[in-house]
């Protein structure tokens, strides 16, 4: 996609048609302007027609309030959020440790993903080694 950019041979004037006021200047600097445009466009597109990967943060909710509805509220609000989003992309992945697994998956419908998507397996990674706590991707369609 870029390799056209890489390949454009416009030059800038030098010497004297260099000066801002002369036609030489303003045409080299109208060109550069265009290119510039036109990449924000093919970024533009390119950015569009990416997947997009949806993670719902890891929910921590403090011993003596749990099982009041608190986590169940919060990632209710934020699937919801979501699902009524204009973004692309309905999959939402989550990370949990072994013991929230179960609760994710009978409280709001995820299942374990085995395939894991690159930009969450360093997460994961990083996670089981400073935690040792095996955390687990989860996904859910919406």
């Amino acid at each position: 996609m870029w390799q056209e950019f890489d390949d454009d041979e416009t030059e800038f004037p030098n010497g004297f048609a260099s000066l801002p006021w002369t036609k030489e200047y303003r045409d080299a600097s109208q060109a550069a302007s265009d290119r510039i445009k036109q990449r924000e466009r093919k970024l533009e597109v390119e950015l569009q027609s990416r997947p997009k990967i949806w993670q719902l943060s890891i929910v921590y909710v403090v011993p003596k309030y749990r099982r009041q509805g608190i986590g169940s509220s919060l990632v209710n609000q934020v699937m919801r959020r979501q699902a009524t989003s204009k973004q692309r992309g309905r999959d939402v992945y989550a990370l949990a440790s072994a013991k929230t697994i179960q609760w994710m998956e009978k409280q709001f419908g995820f299942a374990v993903e085995d395939q894991i998507p690159t930009s969450l397996s360093m997460e994961i990674n990083i996670g089981n080694a400073v935690k040792r706590d095996d955390k687990v991707c989860l996904r859910k369609t919406l």
